[in-house]
């Protein structure tokens, strides 16, 4: 009996510490794209966005939004003062979840290699970083889907 609650502890400790693990590495990776647009070695921004009153029949994907978003908007000029906002404070933990993706964001380097990704729903809770599925949160108030809309709203 003292065996199985040992390995019961050593189960739940190891998938404990593997979820912080994971945890880490996608804020890691946040904070090295965040280092990135701030050392302005982001030359390209792609907004992608399908409207959330737009209905199609199976939930949109990273890939589904690659190829089939209504609206995309390329950013050159202000990278930096325009993306900056978007991502301080933003935090991301996996959590595996299915998304009905509403938003995309493809940052490119120099060269047009592409150095970060993120796709969100509608509401800027769930989605997916550098393709891992992951929820956002925010340290600084605001959530993701209001700050993409405030990027957009200046285009009108």
């Amino acid at each position: 009996m003292k065996s199985l609650r040992f390995l019961m502890c050593l189960v739940l400790v190891s998938s404990l510490s593997g979820h912080c693990f994971s945890q880490g590495k996608q804020q890691n990776n946040l904070d090295a794209l965040r280092a990135l647009l701030k050392s302005r070695s982001v030359a390209k921004v792609q907004l992608l966005r399908i409207p959330d009153d737009v209905m199609t029949s199976s939930a949109v994907t990273p890939e589904t939004l690659r190829v089939g978003s209504i609206y995309s908007v390329i950013y050159t000029q202000e990278i930096t003062v325009t993306f900056d906002p978007l991502l301080s404070g933003l935090t991301s933990k996996n959590e595996d979840h299915p998304s009905d993706l509403r938003w995309g964001v493809l940052f490119f380097d120099v060269s047009g290699r592409e150095v970060g990704s993120l796709f969100t729903d509608r509401y800027g809770q769930v989605g997916y970083f550098d393709g891992e599925s992951v929820a956002f949160g925010n340290r600084s108030g605001g959530n993701l889907a209001k700050r993409l809309h405030s990027i957009i709203s200046g285009l009108r």
